[in-house]
């Protein structure tokens, strides 16, 4: 029989900066967003985090299916959150800049698995959009898109 002993310190202030370094949760909000992911497994990720968040959610697997849906939906749509690289023809950069044709101040948040280095040598941001490196955390998330949302619409 092998005995272990495990010997923690009892100290209370290693809980205390613990909850110092906890961070307030992001404001949600009302918003519409428009999701354009193909991977589905991170669309419905996505998809569920800004839901719980208080935001509605339209999801479209391409920028193909978005530019069919942004008719229906384009009066509603605050902020739409776009890959870079999608399927059909139609990159996040593409969708971005047709939808912002029709709607010049439209906030876009780009997302990539690709860093923010190799991703900006072709995406130049301008001003209304971010980028969000993946994988990213639900406040991640969060955050970038209630930043983009706060920040005044780009100029017509």
């Amino acid at each position: 029989g092998t005995t272990f002993r495990i010997f923690l310190p009892a100290v209370a202030q290693a809980a205390e900066q613990t909850a110092d370094r906890a961070k307030p949760q992001v404001r949600g909000g009302t918003e519409t967003v428009l999701v354009v992911e193909d991977e589905p497994s991170v669309r419905m990720l996505v998809r569920a985090i800004l839901q719980r968040r208080g935001y509605t959610v339209i999801e479209a697997s391409s920028g193909v299916e978005a530019l069919k849906l942004w008719g229906a939906h384009r009066e509603r749509v605050s902020l739409v959150l776009t890959d870079l690289v999608m399927p059909d023809g139609v990159s996040g950069q593409e969708l971005a800049r047709r939808l912002r044709a029709d709607v010049p101040g439209l906030r876009i948040v780009f997302s990539s698995g690709y860093s923010s280095e190799i991703a900006g040598r072709e995406l130049k941001l301008g001003a209304g959009e971010n980028f969000l490196q993946k994988p990213f955390s639900a406040d991640t998330l969060s955050e970038i898109v209630r930043r983009a949302l706060d920040t005044p619409p780009a100029a017509a």
